[in-house]
């Protein structure tokens, strides 16, 4: 059996306007708990589910309806930013725990990215150019600091850091490549750090960024792979996780990751 579960609060609440094209059996709306528990009953081994959102949909699902991965999936791009979709190139891809409780599967950030997230979640209406927008009006506003981390059995300090991201896919922020190395289908994640650095360089580095020329800024950016991260944090820290905001007031650790298998598809 097939069933679809899509997202009517994404595209700027207009995601049920996908079925003016489309005539389905077997639809279920996220967003309504019971339609999902109904899902869950209904569910056997051999059924394929197809998402029909963004990345925020998918966010949503892990973090509320987990369930869902445990089945065939096929994912239907229908969002704003769509970068988990961008990095999609096989059939299996991982999801990602933070401290036993929260779920992402694209990236979590901390830092500059998770400022922008907030403010772009603000917006009473999203386009393709909320992203650059909130970038550009946060440099005044964002306060670097200093952050200590362990990887690859080895622990790092980094002053004035802007940004420190886990990606699983490449992209975030709608289709910015922070990540190039990065790849769904391996369980490691890319560590992207961005550190000793102020408010001028970043202005130049997020559009060397958004052209793929990070190399040029070695002294100030960097990516490696990592399975294990454990980041200290003595202060409330301002999170993003596939776009969605959480403020977490512990040291944040990678505790688990899940292979699940997803496919992404553009027709219904």
């Amino acid at each position: 059996m097939i069933y679809y579960v899509y997202n009517p609060l994404t595209r700027n609440n207009t995601g049920s306007n996908i079925f003016k094209k489309n005539s389905l059996k077997n639809v279920y709306n996220c967003t309504i708990e019971s339609e999902m528990n109904l899902l869950k009953n209904k569910l056997s081994s051999n059924d394929i589910i197809y998402i029909i959102g963004g990345d925020g949909t998918i966010h949503y699902l892990l973090n509320n309806y987990n369930f869902i991965f445990d089945y065939k999936l096929k994912y239907f791009k229908n969002g704003s930013g769509n970068d988990f979709y961008r990095s999609l190139t096989t059939d299996n891809s991982y999801y990602y725990t933070i401290n036993n409780k929260y779920h992402f599967i694209n990236s979590f950030g901390i830092g500059f990215d998770a400022l922008v997230c907030e403010k772009v979640n603000q917006e009473t209406k999203k386009t393709k150019l909320s992203y650059i927008k909130q970038c550009y009006l946060s440099l005044k506003q964002y306060q670097a600091f200093d952050l200590d981390i362990i990887y690859n059995n080895n622990e790092y300090h980094y002053k004035k850091v802007w940004l420190c991201s886990l990606q699983n896919g490449k992209y975030f922020g709608g289709g910015i490549n922070i990540a190039k190395n990065a790849s769904v289908s391996n369980p490691e994640l890319e560590l992207c750090i961005g550190h000793n650095l102020n408010r001028l360089t970043v202005l130049i580095l997020l559009i060397f960024v958004k052209f793929g020329l990070t190399h040029l800024f070695k002294k100030y950016f960097f990516t490696v792979k990592v399975d294990k991260v454990l980041i200290k944090n003595s202060t409330s820290l301002i999170s993003q996780l596939d776009g969605d905001i959480a403020t977490i007031n512990s040291d944040i650790e990678l505790s688990a990751k899940h292979l699940i298998q997803i496919k992404k598809t553009n027709s219904l």
